[in-house]
């Protein structure tokens, strides 16, 4: 694989870069790694580039960066890249290394979630029931919160039964009043 690599095969080099991310089969080292990585998402290797922005913005084996990691998120992100997406809104709703911008966190975050992306879907969910970056909806939330809650996602399923306490809560009120 190295010689892949040194030849300029992309995806040789992003598996050699994961093999000194990972030490397998080699000395864990996170500069190989990241050098390995900056080849491959050179050549618009989308995975190359989500762990390339992973490895800036956490500083490992790089000066850590989020400015970098918000611009190779997003390269990925663009070429359809679900974590990436999901990282980017991250980034968007933080602005750390971009400027603030819910609306497009939920942009970002609505094209992972529709990929079926459970931590997204229970963001998504979040976004909608607090009407941020999205008109506030507690049916849409609960409809993502389900979504991701079908995959296993434990943080949603809280999050869905508290939603439908108080949607309960809030009936029982309501029906309260009307019976005076």
């Amino acid at each position: 694989m190295g010689l892949a690599a040194e030849q300029g095969y992309t995806k040789a080099q992003f598996n050699l870069g994961s093999l000194y991310k990972n030490g397998r089969g080699v000395r864990q080292s996170d500069i190989e790694a990241a050098r390995w990585y900056v080849l491959a998402a050179n050549e618009d290797h989308a995975e190359a580039q989500f762990s390339l922005a992973f490895i800036y913005e956490n500083g490992r084996g790089v000066a850590q960066s989020n400015d970098e990691a918000a611009r190779l998120y997003k390269f990925a992100a663009e070429q359809g890249h679900a974590r990436a997406q999901c990282n980017s809104g991250f980034l968007l709703v933080s602005g750390c290394g971009v400027e603030q911008r819910n609306n497009e966190a939920a942009h970002w975050w609505q094209k992972a979630a529709d990929q079926g992306l459970a931590e997204a879907q229970r963001i998504f969910g979040r976004l909608y029931e607090e009407g941020r970056g999205v008109a506030q909806s507690n049916d849409q939330a609960a409809e993502w919160y389900k979504k991701a809650v079908e995959q296993g996602h434990a943080r949603a399923r809280n999050y869905l039964e508290a939603l439908e306490a108080n949607s309960c809560s809030t009936l029982i009120k309501i029906a309260a009043v009307t019976m005076r």
